[in-house]
């Protein structure tokens, strides 16, 4: 039990450091402005057509929502003063 802990742990710990180097190695390469600026174009293009299709859609669905609302008639309940 105390062997398969310890191994259990070791393992834990090599795959946080694994994250963590990976992590270090593309923040500094995602840095520099030669692979920062085509990436950020990349993201600007591919985001934009699909917000501009959410947004054309929920216009859509408003406009059926008010075209299919029906305004409440007013009623009286009778009671006059």
């Amino acid at each position: 039990l105390d062997y398969t802990t310890y191994q259990i742990t070791t393992l834990r710990k090599n795959i946080i450091a694994a994250v963590n180097r990976i992590t270090a190695r593309l923040t500094t390469v995602l840095i520099k402005p030669e692979i920062k600026k085509p990436a950020i174009e990349q993201i600007k293009e591919n985001t934009r057509p699909s917000v501009l299709q959410k947004l054309q859609q929920r216009q859509e669905e408003i406009n059926q929502r008010e075209q299919t609302r029906t305004k409440p008639k007013k009623r009286s309940h009778g009671m006059e003063l």
